[in-house]
Parts: C-alpha cells; structure tokens; sequence
C-alpha cells in the first residue's frame, strides 16, 4: 500500500537533548533523517530546505524523468547554482582529446569511428537526448534495440556499442560526473542470430589454380601478395605488410597485426616455392616486400575489395558469397575470399597431423591461454618443432605448384604504329593487336598520329599477325 506523504511532517528528538529528527517516504520506504542540529529554529529551516528540493526535484520528474536533471534540481535548490552538462556534441573530442591511441590509427579507421558516434547523436536528438547525463539505462537499451533492427553484422554492432561506452565513460572520468556505463551490460553479449554460420571454407587445388591465374592477370603486384598467403597462411594485413626485417633465415617471424596486443609471435618456415618466390623479389629503399600493395594497403580499403574482386572473377559468385536474406547480417556472408589462404594452410598442417602446439607457434593463434600453456614445453623443444616444421613444410605437395604463366598484353606505342601505317589498314592493324579498328583510330589521335592517304591492305594470315606480333615484342623488350 502506497503511503501518503504529508506536506508538513513533525520534528522530534530521540533524547532530551539531542538533535531533531523527521521523517519522509522515499519510494515505498519510510525513513528517518536526521536535521544535525538540537536548535528547533535551524532545524525546521533545515526541514523547509529539504522539502524544497523536493518540491523542485518533483517538478523535474514529472516534466522529463532522468536522474542527472533530478540532481541538477537538488543542486540549484540548495545551492543556488546548475550543475555543468556536457553535450554530446562535445563528448566525441574530449573522447579524442584525452585518447593519444585514437590518432596512432589510419584515416580511414577514425572516419568510421566518427561515423559511429554521430549516428549515435542523431538518433538522441530525434529523442530529444541532448547531454551526456541524459544517456541513461533506457536510453542505451532503446538504441541497442534500434543498431539490431538495422541488422548491422555482429561486429559492427559491437563496435559501435564499445565506441559509445568508451566516449561516455572518458568524459565521465574527465568531467568528474558521478555517472555509470549505462552501455557496459551490452559489450559483450552482442551475437549473431542462431541460424547463422557462416564461415570461411578451405580451397580445392582446382581452386587455388584458378586464384592464381586470375591474380597474375590482374598483376604482378596481386600475385606477389597471392603467393605470400598460399605459402605462410597470413591474414591480409599480414602479408600485405610483410617486411624484410620479418625474414631470419628460414624463417618468417611476426607479431600478427590482429592479435598484437596478446604479445604472441608467429614463427613460420619458409618454404621452397616461397623462397624461390623471396629471391627472385628485387629489394628496394622500402621496407615492405610488396611496397606497392602496403602503400595501397595504408590508404584505405581498395586491396581488401579487389582481393574479394580476384575469388569472385575466378570461381563466380555462388563459390564465394553465401546469401544471407532474412537473417541477422545484412550483406550476404563471405565463404572463399583471401582468408580461405589461411584456413587452406590450417587445414594442411591438421591434415599432416601437425601438433597443435605447432601449428600455433606458427600461425600465431589469439589464444593466448593455449599459448601460455605450452610455452614451457616449446622453449625446451624449439630445435625439434623447428625441425619438424621446415619438414612438413618441404613435404607438401600441394604447396608446390606450378605458377600459371600470364598472356603477354601487345600495347600499341608511336613508333610500332608509324611502322605498320604504312603497310596496313586500321582493320589490319587491329588484328594484329587484337582489338578494334576504332581503338587503333584512337591511339592514333592519342599519339598524334594521321595518315596521308587510305591504306587498303590485303587479309593477312593467322601466322602473319603471329610473326609481326612476336618481332614487335621483341622490339619492346
């Protein structure tokens, strides 16, 4: 039964002497304060104070029910002043201003973060969320709720979530506001729907062979980092960032860039094809093995999407893209892409019964735990495991294989051209590059080159454009 609350309660003393006393209902509870003070004057001032604020925290409720303006009621009642407030606005560059581990990240990397936050803002402002103290329980519930009905990926989702609670909390401790982490129960019990289990699949010989080809036809520069993954099992980070300080002999030796802060070292032989692969790589002023690929790789995100481009241009889409209509993600989920490299080489190493505490040595598993648990045991067999390792590695068979060789492309240049316009027609001349008249007719006019009089030519032979397109390349080498 809900008590009634009176307008005026009565002061009363506990002994002859001592201090006065009142008391009030809070919630469904009745309790006693005490005023501090045994003079009757300052204890109903004290009693009228009180009831004050209570009056003005009351008003506060009911208007708009948040805890941090119920405090601000109490403060300018009794004080006579506001307590600050900070906007959410402000909230992201405190966060940056007091994060130094914020700018070590790509550009690329600290968009997305700002993305985060002002979707965050926006959707409290159409809630009429305006200060960091406003972001209470309910508020963080109703927008986990709103992130999942967008059916963003799991670890977007929780991304987002992480980011929210490490602003809030930042300025929290900054501004000294006694707030809690209303985000804190949602960082780490954001999963998937049940239904999805997605998961990258490991590739078939055919399938590596046809990566490969459709690699060397994009370039050089995608081959290389195709040949690196194929052979060591790397994430894409990893071996688009390989260094050269990495290489000790036969052996390859980093930190992975996903599980750095564990502080566990993957330490992988090197096998023939790679280190045929290593010698023919000509060093340069760069420190990366691939400097063109790291130099992409740092700027943004055109290498991930052009290696996703490569697996579906050489198995087709239904090989590599699973659809995910009706379920949590909203993209379609990924099967065969270029961490298929890695779960191929898992697969190889289970396969020759590499022991676990191997494989990890040499893939730098996150699991630390496991890590830990077998270090003693690798300090005391490391001469053995790396034994066993630049063994099994020399043995696989299916690690050596045959490199597809690329078509050599015929590039029309100004002097081939002033060469044959004489002799041939555009049509003839087309032949021999294997492309239209009209492209000849464009690379004409791009090097500035016209004919004087019309060319009629007779139809030349397949062994004919054989023979002029073998000496022009001979001319071009």
């Amino acid at each position: 039964m809900v008590r009634n609350i009176s307008k005026m309660p009565a002061l009363f003393r506990r002994s002859e002497n001592g201090n006065y006393y009142f008391r009030r209902t809070v919630g469904t509870r009745r309790i006693t304060i005490n005023t501090g003070t045994a003079n009757h004057v300052e204890a109903k001032k004290f009693l009228q104070n009180y009831l004050s604020c209570e009056n003005a925290s009351a008003i506060m409720v009911k208007h708009a029910p948040n805890v941090s303006q119920i405090a601000n009621a109490f403060a300018l009642a009794a004080v006579g002043k506001d307590l600050e407030r900070t906007p959410l606005a402000a909230a992201f560059d405190i966060w940056k201003e007091h994060t130094p581990a914020y700018y070590a990240n790509s550009e690329r990397y600290r968009k997305m973060l700002q993305v985060y936050f002002l979707r965050f803002m926006e959707w409290c402002r159409n809630k009429n969320v305006i200060y960091l103290e406003e972001v209470n329980h309910s508020v963080a519930m109703r927008y986990h709720a709103y992130l999942y009905r967008q059916k963003f990926a799991s670890g977007t989702l929780k991304k987002q979530i992480r980011l929210i609670s490490r602003v809030l909390r930042t300025v929290a401790t900054v501004k000294n506001i006694p707030w809690c982490d209303s985000f804190a129960i949602y960082k780490n019990q954001i999963t998937v729907a049940a239904n999805d289990t997605t998961t990258h699949l490991p590739l078939e010989p055919e399938m590596i062979t046809a990566v490969m080809q459709e690699a060397i036809n994009t370039g050089e520069i995608w081959s290389d980092l195709f040949v690196v993954a194929l052979q060591t099992g790397m994430r894409l980070k990893d071996a688009a960032l390989l260094r050269w300080d990495m290489i000790d002999g036969d052996f390859i030796e980093f930190y992975p860039e996903k599980t750095i802060k564990h502080g566990n070292k993957a330490r992988l032989p090197i096998s023939p094809l790679l280190r045929q692969w290593l010698a023919s790589r000509r060093r340069t002023k760069s420190p990366y093995v691939n400097p063109e690929i790291a130099k992409m790789y740092k700027n943004g995100g055109f290498v991930s999407q052009r290696t996703k481009n490569i697996f579906e241009r050489a198995l087709g889409k239904n090989a590599t893209v699973q659809s995910k209509s009706g379920m949590q993600r909203q993209r379609s989920g990924c099967i065969r892409s270029f961490h298929s490299f890695r779960v191929t080489f898992m697969s190889l190493l289970a396969a020759k019964q590499v022991p676990i505490a191997d494989a990890m040595t040499m893939l730098g598993w996150e699991s630390i735990e496991m890590v830990k648990l077998y270090t003693k045991m690798l300090e005391k067999a490391k001469g053995d495991m790396d034994f066993r390792n630049f063994k099994v590695l020399n043995q696989m068979q299916e690690l050596n294989i045959t490199l597809p060789s690329a078509e050599v492309k015929l590039i029309p240049t100004p002097k081939a051209l002033v060469s044959l316009m004489p002799m041939y027609s555009n049509i003839a001349i087309g032949k021999i590059y294997g492309i239209s008249d009209s492209a000849i007719h464009k690379w004409q006019r791009k090097f500035g080159l016209f004919r004087s009089k019309r060319v009629e030519s007779p139809e030349i032979t397949a062994a004919e454009i054989a023979n002029i397109r073998n000496h022009l390349l001979q001319k071009t080498k």
